[in-house]
This record gives C-alpha cells, structure tokens and sequence, in this order.
C-alpha cells in the first residue's frame, strides 16, 4: 500500500475542496450538450411549427406558416427568430440548430446558479448541486423548443 504524506493529502484535500464544486457544474453543464449532440433529430411535433415558420423566413416568405394569408400560429417568436437568424447565417440543419439553441440554454441555465451565487447569497457547493440538480431534471424532449430560452 502506498502511503501518502500528510502534507501531500493536506494539499490534494485543498484542490478537491476549490475545484471539485466547479468541477460538477462543468460537467452538468456538458451534458446538455451531450444529449443534444447524440439526440438531434429527437424533436417533438409542437416544434416543428415554429421550425415550419424558421423555413419560412430563412427562404423569403416571411413570418407564415402557410402562405398565404399570413397567420401567428407560434407562441415563440423571439426563439423563432433567433433561429431563422442562426439558419440564414449558417449551413447548419434547421432541426439540428434549434435543438443545440435549446441545450445552450439549458447549460446556460446551470452556468447562472454558479456565476450568480454570490449576488444570490448561494454557496459554492449549493450552486454546483443546483446545477446538477437542473442538468438531471432537464426534459429531453423540449429540445428543439424554447423552454430553456425562457428558463
């Protein structure tokens, strides 16, 4: 058995105690990211409206569902267009960048409770089990949807 000096565990208890609380919020913060890479075309049917709408503004339309007559049928504009934005500046699958919009989001969301804690009166520790917590319980199947937008 290898014996470790005091002043070595002393040292290594230390880092685990600064680190170790940043360390889980990296880690639930990645995993949104994980879910969202390995289920992108995971979406539900409520989603395809606003990505209906996304096509419509990336090819020219404008906001329509069907055209014509022009019709608000999305309960989320703003994540719409940030969409549509996103589809026309980039060659990137729309499904695939409202999905990575909504984990952004979601990891954003984790990143809050730990960057805010202070401001909060939240100890580090409390923070990093918050954004576990959120990480855990985050819905798979809002992705591609703007829950997380607003969250």
């Amino acid at each position: 058995m290898v014996r470790i000096p005091f002043f070595q565990r002393l040292h290594l208890g230390c880092v685990m105690r600064n680190y170790l609380p940043l360390a889980m919020v990296i880690i639930a913060s990645a995993f949104p990211l994980a879910v969202a890479w390995l289920r992108n075309d995971y979406i539900t049917d409520d989603a395809y409206i606003t990505l209906t709408y996304v096509k419509n503004i990336v090819s020219g339309r404008g906001f329509v569902f069907n055209h014509p007559p022009p019709v608000l049928g999305t309960t989320t504009p703003l994540f719409t267009l940030v969409i549509a934005a996103l589809a026309w500046l980039s060659s990137v699958r729309i499904p695939f960048l409202a999905v990575l919009v909504s984990a952004l989001c979601w990891s954003g969301t984790i990143w809050l409770f730990y960057l805010f804690r202070e401001a909060w009166q939240i100890r580090e520790w409390h923070a990093s089990i918050i954004g576990l917590v959120l990480a855990a319980s985050g819905f798979v199947t809002s992705l591609g949807m703007e829950a997380y937008l607003f969250a």
